[in-house]
């Protein structure tokens, strides 16, 4: 469930490290990583609105796949610096 926001991350972190070598501010290309996470953190966390009966099967897979995001995430913010 996590591939197209761990994907996205990849991506968004690809481009950080080129920002910052052409002397792009670290605190941006934080916030930018920050703000993707965030956004498909909301998004994982709205998929039993579309079901509420289906909630509690999809509460452990959203669960999971939130704590990776988040995991992903520190991850390349620590290797950002």
């Amino acid at each position: 469930m996590a591939e197209t926001a761990l994907a996205r991350l990849d991506a968004e972190f690809v481009l950080s490290k080129a920002e910052l070598v052409t002397g792009g501010k670290l605190s941006k290309e934080q916030d930018i990583l920050n703000t993707w996470s965030k956004y498909y953190e909301k998004v994982y966390q709205s998929i039993s609105d579309i079901e509420p009966s289906a909630k509690s099967s999809f509460d452990p897979l959203v669960a999971t796949t939130v704590a990776e995001l988040k995991a992903k995430t520190a991850e390349l913010l620590k290797e950002l610096k």
